[in-house]
């Protein structure tokens, strides 16, 4: 199969891009200060564990991580594993290690778990829940093209499977046909 018209690769562009772009954007999001009403001058305080994701730490991490070995990717997600039970922005680069389709160790079923868990985090902002439902969509979408192309492979397979038995089947004939041809001329002659 041509790497260009591989099902993991007619996705990958466009909607990478895309994610990409909604990831910019929802960082220039993260810039501008929330105002909750009360004008004291301070910030407000809140109990969480991520109040603010690095966006730009996962931007980069998404353009990265894949550029690794596979050993270098190992290593990124024990380091990941460690820390991603009580740091959610860890848990979702995490899902993100899993489900970036042109990861070595790609599990879209972990990532999607991953990021069930990150969305049902209640302490975490609004601009981190929606990345986490944009991208647990993105690798749900990718899985089922993936899915329906490796359907369709496997359809086709059966199909060339099924023509060349019949090309042998037709062979045969020609052969057996010929066969008695041969004869029949020999015993004229």
């Amino acid at each position: 199969m041509d790497k260009s018209t591989h099902p993991m690769n007619v996705f990958n562009t466009p909607r990478l891009f895309c994610l990409t772009a909604i990831l910019l954007a929802l960082a220039g999001c993260a810039q501008q200060p929330h105002n909750s009403g009360k004008s004291d001058g301070h910030a407000p305080v809140t109990d969480t564990y991520l109040s603010r994701s690095d966006f730009r730490s996962m931007l980069v991490f998404s353009q990265d991580f894949p550029k690794l070995t596979l050993e270098a990717q190992r290593k990124e997600l024990a380091r990941l594993n460690q820390t991603a039970a009580y740091n959610a922005q860890s848990k979702f680069m995490l899902a993100m290690a899993y489900g970036l389709s042109n990861s070595h160790v790609r599990d879209a079923a972990k990532a999607l778990a991953l990021l069930d868990e990150v969305a049902a985090e209640k302490r975490l902002d609004e601009e981190s829940l929606m990345l986490a439902a944009i991208m647990r969509d993105y690798i749900s979408e990718t899985s089922k093209s993936a899915q329906k192309a490796r359907d369709e492979q496997k359809r086709a397979d059966a199909s060339q499977q099924k023509l060349d038995e019949l090309q042998k089947k037709l062979d045969d004939l020609k052969n057996i046909e010929k066969t008695m041809v041969d004869r029949d001329q020999g015993v004229k002659k």
